[in-house]
């Protein structure tokens, strides 16, 4: 379907920076991980969209979609101190750290609930 087209336009696909890869022009209409390396026309708006699109646009210069590639092959760098063990944790120089504060288990949840619900009764 890309090889068809004259321009691919996505709204985050990773098939943007694919095409720009293989030369063809590519317009990013959403949000995605490749979207400050060059390579894709980003319109601002609705018709700067239209008049992307009624234009015959030249590819763009493919060092971003190699940057995007080699990362996608490599994750970047090996960490030297961080040790992912998920997504959103891992550990610092040993010790255990998370992205986020870790969900309370169930019980903990409940036993807040109860505690909570006891104190509007009570008060």
């Amino acid at each position: 379907l890309m090889n068809a087209s004259d321009t691919v336009v996505t709204f985050g696909s990773s098939i943007g920076c694919e095409a720009n890869f293989w030369g063809k022009p590519s317009i990013l209409l959403g949000p995605c991980f490749y979207q400050n390396l060059g390579g894709v026309y980003r319109p601002s708006n609705h018709s700067e969209t239209i008049s992307l699109l009624c234009s015959n646009l030249d590819p763009m210069p493919v060092q971003g979609a190699l940057q995007y590639g080699y990362w996608l092959q490599t994750r970047g760098r090996p960490h030297q101190y961080f040790e992912a063990s998920g997504l959103f944790e891992g550990k610092f120089k040993g010790h255990v750290i998370y992205a986020r504060k870790p969900r309370p288990s169930r019980v903990v949840r409940l036993k807040q609930k109860v505690t909570k619900l006891l104190r509007k009764v009570a008060g």
